[in-house]
């Protein structure tokens, strides 16, 4: 397997194709100073998917997120990790994730960061398990990818949610 990933950024919407607008592609095309400086030397290797939820269940927010990168997009066994994922202690959450085309369009961000010598990444889906605490939920992560014959991009501590009245300023 390759390496972690350090770090996950992770954003829900009711539509995807927010992602893929004028204003959000904008914002991609003219970044901040802070986004520049950011992404100087420290964002390499970014991998950026758009995503829908195609399956998945859960009792609320866990403390920590574990992502199984899927190198093909399987409904049936998607579902079946996701059963088997939800009997161990301590995963409250899991959901199959199916890549979309959105987001993909060249961007002056993206054009920044791959000047650095690393693309973008894109991958057609993705198995994230969330639960309240590390070691179970590694432990989950690590076996949906022995068990998939696939790679785990990482299992990441939730540091900070935003909402929606967070992210209009209220």
């Amino acid at each position: 397997m390759p390496p972690e990933q350090r770090y996950l950024a992770a954003y829900e919407a009711e539509d995807a194709e927010v992602f893929g607008d004028e204003v959000y592609l904008a914002r991609l095309n003219d970044p901040t100073a802070w986004t520049r400086r950011a992404m100087s030397d420290h964002v390499i290797g970014l991998t950026r998917t758009v995503c829908r939820v195609c399956a998945g269940r859960g009792t609320g927010l866990g403390g920590w997120n574990g992502v199984v990168i899927l190198d093909a997009l399987h409904e049936q066994s998607g579902a079946a990790e996701i059963e088997n994922a939800l009997l161990r202690r301590g995963i409250v959450g899991a959901y199959l994730l199916e890549a979309t085309a959105i987001g993909q369009a060249p961007t002056s961000e993206r054009a920044e960061r791959e000047a650095k010598g690393a693309a973008d990444q894109v991958f057609p889906g993705a198995l994230l398990l969330e639960g309240t605490d590390e070691a179970p939920v590694r432990a989950a992560t690590d076996a949906v990818a022995a068990r998939l014959a696939t790679r785990t991009a990482g299992v990441y501590r939730i540091q900070h949610v935003l909402t929606s009245d967070g992210a209009a300023g209220r």
